[in-house]
């Protein structure tokens, strides 16, 4: 060989090696870490896969790395499911009240009159929230049976909405995600 490392003294030669396996291994692991799998990089470290590159400090270094990727990458997932949670309660909400204005005030309401069949086949409503829906409906429909009065009286409503929509957002209570 007639390169830079063959003039090299054999001694310095086999140090450069071994510090060049060490920052490849370095990097190797701090790449899974960082690319997003530092539940594997971690198994690997506890394994001993990079035992012969790397010395106990880098090594515990590079676990604490790992813990503190996963529980980032952990607490994200948890926002995410918390957000998509949030946002689908939302549209309940939102269905609720339109569903709610079509029983209530149907004259009124796009799309008028609802019936249980429609609330039954709605696709943002839960069966909890679906039912209560349903059991409004027939209690308003006895109510108009009854004689109780069959035009817009707006006060009712929206104090019956305020109640409805205040009930579902309730911080204690715990959603269904049915």
């Amino acid at each position: 060989p007639s390169g830079v490392y063959a003039k090299m003294p054999a001694g310095e030669r086999e140090k450069l090696v071994a510090q060049t396996g060490q920052q490849l291994a370095l990097s190797a692991v701090q790449g899974l870490i960082q690319n997003g799998a530092p539940e594997l990089a971690k198994r690997q470290l506890v394994e001993g896969k990079w035992d012969s590159y790397l010395d106990a400090d880098k090594k515990s270094a590079l676990i604490d790395g790992a813990d503190t990727a996963t529980r980032i990458k952990e607490g994200a997932a948890e926002r995410q499911r918390q957000t998509a949670e949030r946002e689908k309660r939302d549209r309940q909400i939102e269905e609720m009240d339109k569903i709610g204005k079509r029983i209530f005030d149907p004259k009124n309401a796009p799309g008028g009159a609802i019936t249980e069949k429609e609330i039954v086949n709605n696709s943002v409503l839960a069966w909890p929230e679906k039912k209560r829906m349903a059991d409004q409906l027939s209690e308003r429909a006895k109510e108009l049976a009854r004689g109780a009065e069959g035009r817009r009286n707006p006060a009712a409503t929206e104090a019956v909405m305020k109640v409805l929509i205040e009930a579902d957002r309730d911080p204690g209570k715990t959603p269904s995600m049915d």
